[in-house]
């Protein structure tokens, strides 16, 4: 099959996935005049929230960047705070795309690789770790979120969806003790200068790639104090996630002026990282869920205001990429950059080549 056929069906498939499973929930919702009444009721809405909500993800994403920015300084790939979050809100508008966080991950990869070309591997390895940690954050957050809600008084005694959240509830806990102990490992002594490694860095092609990934390992082991205080970090992003969606929950008005049901925000520390995981997943993922748990998790019927809610925050997301790229747009040779002739500037290159730790 040709390649660039195989590229552009998948993109169309991940788009069409999207697509349809955002239609069908705009279908479900407008099969309920309780959610036109909350989209009829826009000029009641409390904009001033909606606002802090703006700000609060744009604080999320600044948080996010200086955090992959700490990662890369532990292996010694140094670069200013200004260049990363110029990157950082770059990769943060690509995460937006069909193509998911992979692209957003991709540019921050590309960008560290340009300063540091003699250390690819090394460039890649701060942001899969940078990933993970996000990963193992979130689900630390949601499972603590288990421990304290009450099934009973969820689903309005619906037994079949208690069944169901309890099963989740316990699929999130064993993924968050399963991630610890993975993370774990890696501080186990000798794990990482075991003569295993050295046996695998002889394979052809992936050998070295192997080698220079443990290297980098060995050194964040070493740091255990950056990964701490990247894990604290990634908790405080996640809690402003989860404040930044019950503050859009409470500004989202009836056409009355009124607020509508709304679960509490300690039920939305469990369900909004859960939503969020499925972030990772083509568009239409996240919609999905969080419309499914808020209607769940609320005292009443909410008109699917979940979906309304994730549309809203989905709108936010653009407002605050945009907000991020446009000092980079303004800058010498970004029509350039957006066309992947060039990712940086020269003039932003190092003065000298960083030694591998």
């Amino acid at each position: 099959m040709n390649p660039t056929f195989k590229k552009f069906a998948s993109l169309a498939a991940k788009i069409g996935v999207s697509a349809s499973l955002l239609v069908y929930l705009f279908y479900s919702a407008s099969q309920k005049p309780e959610f036109w009444d909350l989209i009829h009721g826009w000029r009641h809405w409390l904009w001033l929230r909606l606002g802090a909500a703006v700000l609060l993800v744009f604080a999320a994403v600044a948080i996010t960047v200086y955090r992959w920015q700490i990662l890369a300084r532990t292996l010694g790939l140094e670069f200013s705070t200004r260049e990363a979050m110029r990157v950082g809100f770059l990769g943060y508008a690509v995460n937006l795309m069909p193509l998911g966080i992979v692209g957003g991950d991709a540019v921050k990869a590309v960008f560290l690789s340009r300063l540091n070309p003699t250390r690819k591997t090394e460039a890649v390895a701060t942001v899969f770790v940078d990933r993970v940690i996000g990963l193992v954050a979130l689900l630390i957050l949601a499972s603590l979120g288990t421990l304290v809600i009450d099934i009973d008084q969820i689903g309005q005694q619906d037994q079949e969806l208690q069944a169901k959240l309890l099963l989740l509830c316990r699929i999130v806990q064993g993924a968050a003790v399963g991630s610890v102990i993975a993370s774990a490992i890696l501080f186990i002594p000798g794990f990482t200068t075991s003569s295993l490694w050295n046996l695998l860095a002889r394979i052809p092609v992936v050998g070295q790639v192997i080698h220079k990934l443990m290297s980098a390992m060995h050194v964040y082991r070493g740091r255990a104090d950056q990964l701490l205080l990247a894990m604290g970090m990634s908790l405080c992003v996640h809690l402003i996630f989860v404040s930044m969606i019950y503050l859009i929950g409470g500004a989202l008005l009836d056409a009355s002026g009124r607020l509508t049901p709304q679960p509490r925000l300690l039920d939305h520390a469990v369900f909004v990282p859960v939503a969020m995981a499925a972030g990772t997943l083509p568009q239409g993922f996240f919609e999905w869920l969080l419309t499914i748990f808020y209607e769940a998790f609320s005292p009443g019927d909410t008109g699917n205001k979940g979906l309304l809610i994730a549309l809203v925050y989905r709108v936010i997301q653009v407002v605050v990429a945009a907000l991020g790229i446009t000092p980079f747009l303004l800058l010498p040779n970004a029509n350039s950059v957006i066309k992947g002739e060039e990712l940086l500037d020269k003039s932003l290159l190092p003065k000298k080549d960083m030694a591998t730790p």
